[in-house]
């Protein structure tokens, strides 16, 4: 993600907001902890089985973070049937992937609604706008 993909879709901020949660959803240390081990004693496939999982758990934490933030996963679905030319080898087909994006989106949806009922003041307590100071 860079420059030209931001400006490009600076209009429509649940994709932005996505694909931010995508890359998000890889965990800096989990991905060090993963250069780490000694790759060169994996076959190409073992490689190719530990990056897809590394992106289905990044497409998961990407449908979970726009839920909790209150967007669409559809959206960010579109973007990325939009984009897809074939099946890259560390991705899933993007069938499958919007699988993983709703079903972690779901998951997370009902949590929020859930805590919303049960605690609805709970975003003030949490927010970035300060609205502690609203009491």
């Amino acid at each position: 993600m860079g420059a030209p993909f931001l400006l490009a879709h600076k209009q429509h901020l649940d994709v932005v907001v996505g694909a931010m949660a995508h890359e998000i959803g890889h965990r800096p240390k989990r991905m060090r902890t993963l250069g780490q081990q000694d790759t060169r004693a994996l076959t190409l496939q073992q490689k190719q089985a530990l990056l897809l999982h590394e992106e289905i758990r990044a497409d998961s934490f990407a449908g979970r973070g726009l839920a909790e933030l209150g967007f669409s996963c559809e959206p960010l679905i579109a973007f990325l049937y939009q984009v897809s030319v074939h099946p890259h080898p560390e991705y899933l087909p993007v069938p499958e992937r919007a699988e993983v994006i709703r079903a972690g989106f779901e998951g997370r949806q009902m949590r929020a609604s859930m805590r919303s009922k049960l605690f609805p003041d709970f975003h003030r307590h949490t927010a970035p706008r300060m609205h502690l100071g609203d009491y």
